[in-house]
């Protein structure tokens, strides 16, 4: 017997025995998948481990969404999917920034384990081209044109998606030591030569900025910092087009 037709095989086996006796479905697969990661982390997400959770063995995992790296990219498309878009035209080009900035937070927000590690895997979807086809139009729109276009276009969306893998970055794990104090207490416990400006400034930015944190957006939001850029963005490429809207 062939290697796939033994997959089969496995699969028709497994959908025989799934509980209810229904059958396994390629969407119940990514559910399973996402919910793993929200709950242990992408480090622990394996093809054993998932269809563990499932009942079912791997090849019926495999039969279903592919490789490993095929099932990341369709749970993160399963999660982009999630993301407001206006329609192009219906909102100013900056107003259609903002929408697709909070709500890619709002959406990547729900599963920080994803949103840590979704810069680190090249996002080719039909959600991730429907997205930059549309950002495209908005540009373009606005009058970016040329290589002008892809450098706005890169800074949008790298902007925007870097700072949120940033902001739910995953926490160092628990070590015999608490590390979170011995931070804190460096932090206070450093002198005012050595670090002047966090010194004069540690009751406001420990633990809310970056580099001095020792908690992620998963329980320290950093909404307003966020916000903070979203709108520095758009101010800049604003003053870009009233200085010179001339291609590059």
């Amino acid at each position: 017997m062939t290697e796939v037709n033994e997959r089969r095989e496995r699969a028709r086996a497994d959908r025989a025995a799934f509980p209810d006796g229904g059958s396994l479905s390629g969407a119940q697969v990514l559910d399973a998948a996402l919910a793993l990661i929200d709950r242990e982390g992408m480090d622990a997400l394996s093809m054993r481990k998932l269809a563990d959770s499932l009942g079912v063995y791997p090849a019926t995992i495999y039969w279903h969404v592919g490789n490993k790296n095929q099932l990341i990219a369709k749970v993160c498309q399963r999660v982009f999917d999630s993301i407001e878009l206006a329609e192009v035209g219906d909102v100013p080009w900056t107003a259609w920034i903002r929408q697709l900035a909070t709500s890619a937070r709002t959406v990547m927000g729900r599963h920080p384990s994803l949103a840590a590690g979704f810069t680190s895997t090249i996002q080719v979807s039909a959600s991730s081209l429907t997205l930059a086809d549309r950002l495209m139009q908005v540009l373009e729109g606005a009058g970016f044109r040329g290589e002008r276009l892809v450098m706005v276009y890169n800074t949008v969306l790298g902007t925007i998606f870097g700072w949120i893998s940033a902001e739910f970055a995953t926490e160092l794990a628990n070590s015999d030591s608490d590390w979170t104090a011995e931070y804190a207490a460096a932090l206070n416990e450093a002198s005012d030569e050595e670090l002047p400006a966090i010194r004069r400034n540690l009751l406001l930015v420990a633990n809310r900025v970056f580099m001095l944190r020792w908690t992620s957006g998963r329980t320290t939001p950093m909404e307003g910092s966020f916000d903070f850029m979203v709108e520095t963005m758009i101010a800049g490429l604003e003053r870009m087009l009233e200085r010179d809207d001339r291609p590059l």
